[in-house]
């Protein structure tokens, strides 16, 4: 058992442990790694100004387009009711005058051949002869008569000097300008399907159906319609009626 020692310092630390304990290296301090995105930065986008409160003005009301002095087209023109009688009459003295044309201009030859016909016996040569001489007067007139109806048809007052004169014209089926393809179909194919049919029965055929329409109108696609008036407004602007 040792004896306490009184009055006696503690013995000083040894060299070897103070050496030792300055040559410890200090923990290393955790570091966070900050992890960089891939790709390049983009610089945030600046933050858009508030929008700005659109006062909405009244608009002005669209100008109306001014009204022409003309209709567009000819449906306010001819848009009468269909006809039959007065197409009858026109179609008569359109035929008289291509016939009268045709005398003034072959009268001579005409009247002969006729002659000839008249007084030849049946089954003759001489018969033979007259009836081929006034079928080439038929062609003739075939011929004037369809380019005739198709000049005065297709023109601006869609009628011939016949249907002028009985105050008819020529329309589509909603009152409009037939197109020129329309008119020549009616004045060769559809004629010629009317002239063949026995007793008249295609322009006949006329008096059976609301709008009046005969054969060379159906192929075409036309209705004879009655003509109106042109007639001027207090206001100056031409109108039909």
């Amino acid at each position: 058992m040792t004896s306490p020692s009184f009055g006696r310092k503690p013995a000083a630390a040894s060299p070897k442990g103070f050496l030792a304990s300055l040559s410890r290296k200090p923990a290393p301090v955790p570091v966070h790694r900050v992890i960089a995105p891939a790709g390049p930065v983009r610089a945030a986008a600046p933050a858009a100004a508030p929008a700005e409160r659109k006062v909405q003005t009244p608009s002005a009301a669209p100008a109306k387009p001014a009204a022409s002095s003309r209709p567009s087209n000819n449906r306010e023109n001819y848009a009468g009711t269909p006809v039959w009688g007065r197409r009858v009459i026109a179609r008569l003295i359109d035929e008289l005058g291509v016939w009268l044309l045709i005398g003034l201009v072959f009268g001579p030859s005409l009247m002969d051949a006729l002659a000839r016909y008249a007084n030849a016996g049946a089954g003759t040569a001489m018969e033979t002869a007259a009836t081929v001489d006034l079928i080439g007067f038929l062609f003739i007139f075939m011929v004037l008569q369809s380019g005739y109806n198709i000049a005065m048809e297709a023109s601006p007052k869609q009628a011939t000097l016949g249907k002028l004169l009985v105050g008819a014209a020529v329309t589509t089926r909603d009152g409009g300008k037939p197109s020129l393809a329309s008119i020549i179909l009616r004045n060769t194919v559809g004629r010629l399907a009317c002239n063949v049919m026995p007793v008249f029965a295609g322009y006949l055929l006329g008096l059976f159906n609301t709008e009046r329409r005969c054969v060379h109108d159906m192929i075409a696609g036309t209705v004879v319609r009655r003509r109106l008036v042109r007639r001027r407004s207090a206001s100056g602007v031409e109108g039909f009626n």
